[in-house]
């Protein structure tokens, strides 16, 4: 039997986000869902945790204190199909924009960056 859902929401973490995620996560290929939101993670966001995770289709980073800008590593998760990352102080152009983003997550249906610190680029 496989784990396809890790939920640890509304844990009292309070380190920075890279040394709480345990290494093993990185072998998880067959996670569908992770949710790590309402914890007090912070720090900028280290997506090569989550790359290896092929199967991944829901990641749930919200309300927590992530700094920095959204990694263009963002895009190479082709299977993501819903992306929460709402509620932090992520800052910076949004990844939208980027014509890489765009074009490679065919599957992203819902995507919520609400509560960051966003600027407008065209660029």
């Amino acid at each position: 039997m496989h784990t396809h859902t890790l939920f640890l929401s509304k844990h009292p973490f309070v380190s920075c986000f890279s040394d709480t995620i345990p290494v093993g996560l990185k072998s998880c290929a067959l996670l569908e869902v992770v949710d790590f939101s309402r914890n007090n993670f912070s720090g900028e966001l280290p997506m090569d945790v989550f790359l290896n995770l092929s199967s991944l289709k829901t990641l749930n980073l919200g309300i927590n204190n992530f700094v920095g800008e959204l990694p263009d590593s963002l895009s190479e998760m082709m299977n993501l199909e819903t992306f929460d990352m709402s509620s932090n102080r992520i800052s910076g152009r949004i990844p939208v924009v980027r014509r890489v983003f765009v074009f490679k997550l065919h599957w992203l249906s819902v995507l919520f960056l609400y509560r960051n610190y966003w600027f407008m680029s065209g660029n």
